[in-house]
Parts: C-alpha cells; structure tokens; sequence
C-alpha cells in the first residue's frame, strides 16, 4: 500500500496522513469488534450503520479497497443477508492489516 501516493492525492505530507490513517486504524478496528457483535447477533440496522460510517471514512482517506467492501457490507446488511455481510468482514478486517503494516513502515 503506497501511503505516500495516498497522501500526495489529498494534498497531505506523509506524516499528516500516517496521523490521519492511524485514527483511521484506532477506530476502525474498535468498530470491527462491534460490527461483528452485530451480524452475530442478527441487528441489520447496526451492520447497516456501522458499514456506512466505514464507507465514508475509507472513501476520504482514499482506501479504496475497504470503501468498495464496506459498500457491499452496507448493501447486504440493508438486504437483511447478514451471511453476506458477514463473510466481508474478514476481507475488510485483512485490509486493516494491510492498513497497519504500511503505517508501521513510516
């Protein structure tokens, strides 16, 4: 993940937005737990929420991969297909990985 790139695109130094994608990664990963709590527990409404707050965050900061993710997170949970839905977050849980192993390098 080229966070340089990222950070050029949005017309941030590199250490301005390992900041930001840091905060991104905090909370992000604190959200997971609870969205899994929430398909587990069957509440669509909540995997539906936190799904688009992922959205709007990955999307501003350029993380594509989990924008495209959570958008079909959010698009499943809104079907009520919490199987669906489900099965993204491992995906989206890996690019948080990437996410963390990329800022680890700065």
């Amino acid at each position: 993940m080229d966070l340089q790139a990222l950070a050029d695109r949005l017309g941030f130094d590199l250490d301005e937005f390992g900041e930001l994608a840091e905060l991104f990664l905090e909370t992000e990963n604190a959200e997971m737990a609870e969205l899994k709590i929430a398909v587990a527990a069957g509440d669509a409404d909540t995997v539906a929420k936190k799904a688009h707050s992922l959205k709007g965050a990955a999307g501003n900061l350029g993380f594509n991969e989990i924008y495209k993710l959570a958008q079909e997170l959010d698009l499943k949970a809104r079907e009520q297909n919490l199987a669906a839905a489900g099965a993204l977050v491992a995906p989206i849980e890996q690019q948080l990985i990437l996410i963390g192993e990329a800022l680890a390098k700065i």
